[in-house]
């Protein structure tokens, strides 16, 4: 029993080493990639990226995949990304150019098609994202003109319309007012200190509105001043 014992023991020791090294190994891997590489496993990565929640990455390996080596594969696995992100974005215009990145590199890549497998990966992902058009009122082929939108992203019209600044309606208290007639408060974004941002992925991709804070202290404004 004792032997038994022991030989377990010894048994788990190596286990955790062998786990201890494919860590390592992974950690490795990951340091030594470049983006810029042609030859760098650019596909691999930008799944592990995507697992690991590393958004803005994960695009990056998937277009460098579609640039090094443009096949069926590559630029669909591309049109996918693009695709889920526009899905997830809080943002209209965000969300349109988004999906017309998708339609872009799926439909490059259903030119590239070179058997069977190249088709079905093709025709089932352009599935998917003609029924993401549809559901979500993307236009296809004619580009949507998008008004900025004050409550979104402060905004003003564009610099040669100066119509905005002319009111006869009686809501120009100081002038400037972003709204020509009173509406109701818009939705109450979250507040993320400029030293926090790191920690929220979606808003360093901006995916999602939100009030930065403390940018005066940022080193980017204080060199500009």
């Amino acid at each position: 029993e004792s032997s038994g014992g022991s030989h377990s023991g010894s048994h788990s020791s190596a286990m955790r080493g062998a786990a201890a090294m494919r860590v390592l190994l992974l950690v490795a891997v990951t340091l030594a990639y470049d983006f810029n590489d042609p030859d760098a496993p650019h596909t691999s990565m930008a799944i592990r990226f995507d697992g690991e929640g590393r958004r803005a990455d994960s695009r990056r390996a998937f277009e460098a995949a579609a640039r090094f080596t443009p096949t069926t594969s590559t630029l669909v696995n591309l049109g996918v990304c693009y695709m889920r992100m526009a899905s997830a974005s809080a943002h209209r215009a965000r969300k349109v150019e988004l999906y017309g990145l998708s339609r872009d590199a799926m439909r490059r890549g259903g030119e590239l098609v070179q058997d069977d497998e190249d088709q079905r990966l093709y025709g089932e992902n352009w599935g998917h994202l003609m029924t993401n058009f549809e559901i979500e009122h993307v236009p296809f082929d004619q580009e949507e003109v998008l008004e900025a939108d004050p409550q979104m992203c402060g905004a003003p019209p564009p610099a040669h319309d100066d119509s905005w600044l002319k009111r006869n309606d009686g809501s120009d208290r100081d002038g400037l007012l972003l709204h020509r007639v009173p509406v109701e408060p818009g939705i109450d974004l979250p507040r993320i200190h400029v030293n926090d941002l790191d920690q929220y992925q979606h808003f360093l991709e901006r995916r999602d509105p939100f009030i930065l804070l403390g940018a005066a202290d940022w080193p980017i404004v204080e060199k500009a001043k």
